[in-house]
């Protein structure tokens, strides 16, 4: 796994994205959409944080909702 990307990806989208109360979602025509997904990777407890467009079972991935609060104790 490489260190941390600095870069954008070629065709990387780094607009649109809003909060829906305290959820992260992009907003697509006037849809919200939540489509982030945590993919495993050969490192324990690291993660790949992904964006899943077409919002369907990805092979070692879990759906995960971004929030800008702390949880809860």
């Amino acid at each position: 796994m490489s260190g941390n990307q600095t870069t954008n990806v070629t065709g990387a989208v780094t607009s649109g994205f809003a909060t829906f109360g305290s959820q992260v979602v992009f907003i697509d025509n006037g849809t919200y959409e939540a489509q982030f997904w945590a993919q495993t990777t050969d490192e324990t407890n690291v993660w790949f944080l992904k964006w899943n467009s077409a919002g369907s079972s990805q092979t070692d991935s879990t759906p995960v909702a971004i929030k800008i609060t702390a949880p809860s104790n």
